[in-house]
């Protein structure tokens, strides 16, 4: 296997893990040159030598965390844990996903979003803003669209070109599905259907 970058001298210590910036080995994309400095990483287990993927900025990528594919993280974003990102998802700003997180087949995701638990999202999904969205068992997926302060707690699957934003909150083992439009200041809990 060929590598496509190498981890610098340049570190940074988070809490007792030591990152390191890396450099591309070779052009890896129109974007991305040989020579040119990426992100942080904590090993080479944090970000695949295949395909176009890569970490800029003042991106940090650790423990057990993954990038790989076609995948972008950049600017300020943090990942870690064992969160996984593969295929082409974007993950820039101030964007923090850690824990057990996977994202996958065409996601964006920035702002000030925080990810964490047990979260599958995938296929077309955007997220951005202040959103936070934690705990067991939540899927989000098929071109939906959440921003604002949108809080998801618990058991929640959005799905089906839906579009969130306001103040609203998701917990306990509800399903959002299909064209639905949720704005302004709702909760929506316990085994609550909105199809």
């Amino acid at each position: 296997m060929m590598k496509k970058y190498e981890l610098t001298n340049d570190t940074v210590l988070l809490g007792n893990h030591i990152l390191y910036r890396i450099r591309a080995l070779i052009d890896i994309d129109n974007r991305v040159k040989k020579g040119e400095l990426g992100g942080y990483i904590e090993s080479e287990s944090n970000l695949s030598h295949n395909g176009k993927c890569w970490i800029d900025g003042n991106a940090f990528v650790y423990e057990n965390a993954l990038i790989k594919d076609n995948c972008q993280v950049y600017d300020f974003a943090e990942i870690y844990g064992n969160a996984l990102l593969e295929n082409d998802v974007r993950i820039y700003e101030f964007a923090e996903i850690r824990d057990d997180v996977k994202i996958h087949n065409n996601v964006s995701i920035g702002g000030n979003v925080k990810l964490s638990g047990k979260v599958e999202i995938y296929d077309n999904a955007r997220i951005d803003e202040n959103v936070i969205i934690h705990g067991k068992d939540i899927v989000i997926n098929n071109h939906c669209q959440i921003s604002g302060n949108v809080e998801v707690y618990d058991y929640v699957c959005i799905g089906g070109w839906c579009e969130i934003s306001g103040n609203i909150r998701l917990l306990d083992y509800c399903i959002i599905n299909g064209n639905i439009k949720l704005c302004g200041n709702e909760t929506i809990c316990g085994n609550e259907w909105r199809c």
